[in-house]
């Protein structure tokens, strides 16, 4: 249990840790490389968050 939720917080901070650079005007690209996903992922994972219900 304690697993899911380490798992859940490394998540949201990363997330967190992203739009902080994102305001800080980085750009996508040098983001996408720091975490080791492709840009186009990068992209398509705020999109997919937004349609999932709560």
């Amino acid at each position: 249990m304690m697993t899911i939720l380490g798992g859940f917080a490394q998540i949201e901070r990363a997330m967190i840790r992203e739009r902080q650079r994102a305001e800080a005007g980085e750009t996508k690209a040098a983001l996408a490389r720091e975490f080791g996903i492709s840009r186009e992922t990068l992209l398509s994972k705020p999109a997919r968050r937004r349609r999932l219900p709560c």
